[in-house]
């Protein structure tokens, strides 16, 4: 349904936030890339 791709949505989000927040700056520009 919408509803769960949506929440799939929001918690791959936090969680490639949070894995960029335990990141060293240039692992997180080449993710950007």
């Amino acid at each position: 349904s919408i509803l769960t791709k949506v929440n799939n949505d929001v918690s791959l989000k936090e969680d490639s936030e949070g894995i960029l927040k335990q990141m060293p700056q240039p692992s997180y520009t080449l993710l950007k890339k």
